[in-house]
């Protein structure tokens, strides 16, 4: 099962959101696995600690996708270097 997309337009990681009581994640889980579905092995990414939470005590093995990891420094970085010129064109403006 892919779980590890940012939910960037949804505005909140939709995996997490309640569904009759429970996260979506884990009712889709637990009908993936009440379909005999097994090993059911759920590939992590964004907010990774919190969907293993929400599985916590489901028969689940977790993959993690390294690409979003990367992706999600690059992103940092590129703030952070953002933020610095624009730190120095204020400066450069006095």
């Amino acid at each position: 099962m892919l779980a590890a997309g940012a939910s960037r337009r949804m505005g909140a990681n939709k995996l997490l959101l309640m569904l009759d009581g429970e996260p979506l994640v884990r009712r889709a889980s637990r009908r993936a696995l009440a379909a005999g579905l097994e090993p059911l092995v759920v590939v992590l990414g964004h907010e990774s600690e919190r969907v293993q939470l929400a599985l916590a005590d489901l028969p689940c093995r977790f993959a993690f996708n390294a690409s979003l990891r990367a992706h999600e420094q690059l992103i940092a970085q590129r703030a952070r270097m953002s933020a610095g010129r624009h730190r120095r064109g204020r400066n450069h403006a006095r």
